[in-house]
């Protein structure tokens, strides 16, 4: 496979559009490629006047090496090989829980990496209304958080 970044359409771009440019870039017909996949998309909105998609594609060829010497464009290459993310391996010491600040995406994220790999993170108390207050856990019960507040 090969990927293709940087192709530009028009916010009403179509499939058929995206395919058509995606062999324009490579030197060969539409009906030549097997196959395309986007892989990412984003909206260029810099300039009022000129809003468009820029796309990052994959596409199978056949002969992808031929092609690929034959193309002078430095946005196309070899797909890379997808490596499947894995978490680090937990390798803690202290005994002390770890302390999430903050229930935003991020925090709640954290709070359940850290609950799936066998930690027991702690929320801090909040203030409110010039008064300690306990958090009000949206956890509470599902086994993610390690006081029930």
């Amino acid at each position: 496979m090969l990927r293709i970044q940087n192709l530009v359409l028009p916010p009403e771009g179509t499939p058929e559009q995206l395919k058509t440019q995606a062999a324009k870039v490579l030197g060969v017909r539409p009906d030549k490629i097997l196959g395309f996949t986007p892989v990412r998309q984003s909206i260029d909105a810099r300039k009022k006047a000129d809003v468009h998609w820029v796309m990052t594609v994959d596409v199978s060829l056949e002969k992808e090496d031929a092609v690929l010497k034959r193309v002078k464009s430095h946005n196309v290459k070899k797909r890379p090989p997808q490596k499947p993310y894995t978490f680090p391996v937990v390798t803690r010491e202290s005994t002390l829980s770890p302390v999430v600040v903050g229930t935003g995406p991020a925090g709640l994220f954290a709070g359940l990496c850290l609950a799936r790999a066998g930690l027991r993170p702690v929320r801090p108390y909040s203030y409110r209304q010039g008064r300690r207050q306990p958090y009000t856990n949206p956890f509470r019960g599902w086994g993610l958080w390690s006081h029930r507040w």
